[in-house]
């Protein structure tokens, strides 16, 4: 008479088990993609910062010819377009180091729902945590040109709720910390936004006029200043930017909303190959600006 309740107690337990065994499947796969976003950011930071940097040239040296006639004024706008620039730079370093200590975390995740979990990786993945939640407050309250700050730009903190289950350390990590990690892919989604608008901006209608004055007009000279070979990959590698503005946007984007589908435990499957789809691109991005560079050399 006792075998029918062990037997349903035996399979309750495998069931689950099995859930878990899913779900510990699922983080793992989270904590890759994770960690290469942080992996690709870098790369495409720094292509955005130098594009950022040579079309704010290209639109002084393009005005500089006005300059005589108003000194103080050109004065005060170069002046304002540094400041403009070293606000962009210092935004993108800061997205970088909330990027590397976020792919430290999502590798520590990935321990903690693998076989290598310890009481080393739990404290290991808490002190990372209270790295980020510091970082997201200097981040938050950074405000790039023309823009409101970015925790005004990310929005209210949002409520996530985990789902539990029955790996203890993954599970307690989660429930103290999801929400410092989702602000900081918000405070990620929000700078990339606002600064691939930006780049965008600064850009449309003018990619045409740009190369014919810093490329086609001095190759037509009888002799080519010694410029031109720099001036030329400068401008191709901020024009590429034109037809990837968007590559980190959707990357993060679809982080974070991944993110969301795997602590919340949504009953519908999670998109792992289009987060790195999307981190793909953002990658190919600046592989593409580095070889358009290296190609005008």
């Amino acid at each position: 008479m006792m075998k029918k309740p062990i037997s349903l107690l035996v399979l309750c337990v495998l069931m689950v088990s099995g859930c878990d065994a899913e779900r510990l499947k699922q983080y793992s796969l989270l904590a890759s993609v994770g960690s290469a976003y942080a992996a690709a950011f870098p790369a495409f930071s720094t292509a955005v910062g130098s594009s950022f940097i040579t079309i704010n040239n290209d639109l002084a040296i393009r005005e500089h010819p006005l300059a005589a006639s108003d000194p103080e004024r050109a004065k005060t706008k170069i002046l304002q377009q540094d400041a403009d620039i070293k606000t962009y730079l210092a935004t993108l370093n800061r997205l970088n180091a909330q990027v590397k200590i976020l792919g430290a975390y999502f590798d520590a995740l990935g321990r903690l729902a693998g076989t290598k979990s310890s009481d080393q990786t739990v404290t290991s993945a808490n002190g990372l945590v209270e790295q980020i939640s510091s970082l997201n407050t200097t981040l938050g309250a950074t405000k790039l040109p023309n823009s409101k700050t970015l925790d005004e730009l990310a929005g209210p903190f949002a409520k996530i709720v985990v789902a539990h289950f029955q790996v203890k350390a993954l599970d307690e990590n989660l429930d103290r910390h999801a929400q410092v990690i989702d602000r900081a892919l918000a405070l990620q989604n929000a700078a990339v936004e606002v600064m691939s608008k930006q780049l965008a901006l600064d850009l449309k209608g003018d990619d045409q006029i740009r190369e014919t004055i810093l490329v086609v007009d001095p190759y037509k000279q009888k002799e080519l200043s010694k410029t031109w070979a720099a001036d030329r990959a400068a401008y191709v590698q901020s024009s590429v930017s034109i037809e990837s503005a968007d590559a980190a946007q959707q990357a993060i984007t679809k982080l974070r909303s991944t993110f969301h589908d795997v602590v919340t435990n949504k009953d519908h499957e999670v998109d792992f190959n289009g987060v790195l789809d999307a981190i793909g691109a953002m990658a190919g991005y600046a592989v593409n600006v580095k070889s358009a560079v290296e190609s005008t050399k």
